[in-house]
């Protein structure tokens, strides 16, 4: 199971971790410890690209100063949610722009720390820009999250990342409620009709995810 509480500066979205980044990455250590015996516990962050200046010095210093496991990064190719309107950085958000900040942010983490885009809208790219997308995902070897809530993976346009098989994917519910925890069922359907198993991240056994989805 991975946890990625949000970083972001605006205040519509703005989690406790954002000025606490060290007191975050204890808890989930203390709970991965001591739930070890019966969970394996992925330590996340989820950067909010509307509102935080990730790869200023002073950012970029706060983010990489813990070991997460993962990172997403979110509205990568959309503004819609909480504090849409709100921007730090409205002149450098391209999706394309965007992409290549990260694929360079992702170069300064550990080789074993995987980076993502957390619920991503690939499909509404222009034919082009999706083309060079999906190129740098694979040079960076940057994940594409099929998100259970916003159902990205159901939409027209989204097939062509199922179908390049260099791209990784993970399973996300999204959860911001209890309810949601475990709701991945259908972006795992789609993962076998795609014949993509093997390209999910940190995953070693899909039939273990599905006896425990049943449970939840």
């Amino acid at each position: 199971m991975g946890i990625t509480d949000h970083y972001s500066r605006n205040s519509a979205k703005c989690s406790q971790i954002t000025e606490d980044l060290s007191g975050y990455f204890e808890d989930l250590r203390s709970v991965s410890e001591a739930c070890r015996d019966k969970i394996v516990l992925r330590k996340g962050i989820e950067i909010d690209t509307r509102a935080c200046s990730f790869d200023s010095p002073a950012e970029c210093s706060a983010l990489t100063s813990q070991k997460f496991d993962y990172y997403l990064f979110e509205y990568v190719t959309d503004n819609f949610g909480a504090g849409a309107n709100f921007s730090l950085d409205k002149d450098n958000r391209e999706p394309l722009v965007l992409l290549k900040r990260i694929r360079d942010f992702k170069k300064l983490l550990p080789k074993e720390c995987l980076v993502g885009l957390a619920h991503a809208y690939l499909h509404i790219l222009p034919v082009e820009e999706l083309k060079e997308a999906i190129e740098i995902l694979i040079d960076a070897d940057i994940f594409v999250e099929l998100n259970s809530t916003y159902q990205n993976y159901k939409m027209d346009g989204f097939e062509k990342i199922f179908e390049t098989d260099e791209i990784k994917l993970s399973l996300g519910s999204d959860a911001h409620t209890l309810h949601q925890i475990g709701k991945l069922s259908q972006p795992l359907k789609y993962v076998k009709k795609f014949d993509a198993l093997d390209r999910l991240v940190f995953m070693d056994g899909v039939d273990e995810l599905e006896i425990e989805i049943k449970n939840v």
